[in-house]
This record gives structure tokens, sequence and C-alpha cells, in this order.
């Protein structure tokens, strides 16, 4: 049976309804009139059908599991890409304290050219990320490492703020993208999880119309004893 027949059939409650009718009817006719089972037969049926039902019932979660990680991306997107929004800006705003122009004065500290030094420093790497990295991501998100990012460094006896900040945004972003891209591929079903998913509710039908029939077989049996 074609995987696009079994979709269509498991996702109509009227299919699945003349499907469990159509199961329990050819049940019926075998092990209730053609060949009728003793009442100690149809207690091990109980096995049977609980056993179909259990494998129906872990068939569709797969489905679940799809459908909550569908669910989950589209929030992911938009905070993996406001993540990266946010890195950005914070470029442009810490570049600019970075590279702000400063002036020795009577108040400078002793060490006042090591810091100027360090901070020169560190605007120039500010610049170059800013006029390298692309203004805005959209999905798929690639990673920092593919977009023209690269750590901070300098001197953190005066520039530690100016390099934690980035590397925080960065790490964000980055983990950000890593939930993105699993929340993806958990989203995306192969042909056999859209088969067995499709399977699940056609095991419970099955299992049902065992039910139906074994308490059918016991009526019919006490009947004929009384």
């Amino acid at each position: 049976m074609p995987t696009s027949l079994l979709v269509r059939i498991s996702s109509s409650p009227l299919w699945l309804l003349l499907v469990l009718v159509g199961l329990a009817g050819a049940l019926h006719l075998v092990f209730v009139f053609a060949f009728p089972l003793k009442n100690v037969t149809w207690k091990y049926a109980d096995y049977a059908w609980l056993l179909v039902a259990a494998i129906g019932g872990l068939a569709a979660s797969a489905k679940s599991g799809q459908y909550i990680a569908t669910n989950q991306l589209n929030l992911q997107g938009p905070w993996t890409n406001n993540s990266y929004n946010f890195l950005r800006s914070d470029i442009k705003v810490v570049k600019e304290i970075a590279c702000m122009k400063r002036e020795r004065s009577s108040f400078s500290p002793n060490n006042y050219d090591e810091i100027v030094k360090a901070q020169q420093f560190v605007c120039a790497q500010y610049e170059k990320l800013d006029s390298e990295m692309p203004v805005s991501v959209k999905a798929p998100f690639r990673p920092l490492a593919e977009l023209g990012y690269h750590p901070i460094t300098g001197d953190e006896r005066y520039v530690k703020y100016e390099i934690e900040r980035l590397a925080s945004d960065a790490t964000e972003y980055d983990q950000n993208v890593a939930t993105y891209k699993d929340l993806v591929d958990r989203a995306d079903s192969t042909d056999w999880e859209t088969a067995n998913a499709a399977l699940g509710p056609l095991l419970l039908a099955f299992a049902i119309a065992i039910r139906i029939t074994k308490t059918t077989g016991e009526i019919r049996n006490d009947r004929k004893k009384s």
C-alpha cells in the first residue's frame, strides 16, 4: 500500500472508522462464525490486541515529536535572528566606545598610553567585524565562523568589557543556531518516519477490532452454554 494512501487513511476519521468496521467484520466472520474460538483462546487475544495497541501508540508518537519540533521551530527562528541582530548592534555600540578619541589630561593615569593602545587595538578589530559581517541573517542560519566573525583579543586589564560582551553575544547566537538546526532535523520526517506515523492509527484500529471481536466471541460462547 503506498505511503500516501496510508497517510490519507490515518489522517481521516471517516476512513479510519471504515477500516475499523471492515477489520471488525472480517475478524467476526472468521473467528466468531466460521471458526469460533473457545473462551480460553479468547483470553489469549488480550495479549494480541494489547501488543498491537502498544506498537500503534509508539508509532504514532513519532508524529507527535515532529509536531512539537515544528512548533518550537516557529519560535526558534525569530530567536536566532534576534540574537544575531543583538550581536550586530553590540558591535556598533562597542565599536563607538572603543574608537572614541581620547586626550591626555592632568587627570590621566600613569598607564594612559597603555590603555589607549589597548583600546585602539580593540577598535581596529571591531571596525573589521562591522565592515565584513553581514548586516542581517536569515534561515537557514550559518554559524559565526562562516560569517566573518572572529573573537576579540586584547589586554583584559583595560578592555575586558569589550572582549567579554562580544564573546557572550557570539556564544548566544551559535547556541541558537545549533538548536535551530536540531529542530529542523527533528521536524523533517523521512519516508520511513512518515510511513511509521501513518501505521500508528491503523494499528490502533486493528487492536480495537480485535478487542470488539473478542467481546462478541465470549458473549456468543456464554449464550451457547446457557
